[in-house]
């Protein structure tokens, strides 16, 4: 994938994005049935934010009816997450406008148990105009035990 320009990339991806394309690409996916995939490499991405090294994700997020949400956290030496909401037919906006980009100075993680279980993760990413957003949420249903 080629980051150096995340909003010529988002254009570039079909307005039909499906999840098979998101498959087979090794997107981060979510998909419609809110199977996680790819998370791991969610995970080393913040691994090389912190330690230094440049680095870029693409994921992809299906909900339950809808059209794909695609985006792009980027890191090389300052952090941005570019998010394309084109495909959620908001009217009188071209494709082009419906991508926005936000400068990133943190993230944090919501995780999110019932009983013994962790059933989600949220990756929330503080942008500097201290706006909160989820960029991706992973649904694991892994034991909270087997975790420590």
């Amino acid at each position: 994938m080629d980051c150096s320009d995340p909003r010529k990339f988002l254009l570039s991806v079909p307005y039909n994005y499906t999840e098979e394309m998101a498959y087979i690409n090794n997107d981060i996916l979510l998909t419609h049935k809110q199977k996680s995939i790819n998370t791991g490499r969610l995970n080393y991405f913040l691994q090389n934010v912190e330690k230094g090294v440049p680095d870029c994700v693409f994921l992809t997020t299906f909900g339950l009816d809808g059209p794909a949400s695609t985006s792009i956290l980027k890191y090389n030496g300052d952090i941005t997450y570019t998010d394309d909401s084109s495909r959620f037919g908001i009217p009188d906006r071209s494709r082009d406008e419906s991508i926005r980009t936000y400068n990133v100075i943190s993230f944090y993680l919501d995780q999110k148990n019932y009983k013994d279980k962790v059933i989600s993760i949220d990756y929330h990413a503080i942008t500097s105009d201290n706006k909160d957003i989820i960029v991706f949420s992973d649904i694991t249903f892994l034991d909270v035990k087997r975790m420590y």
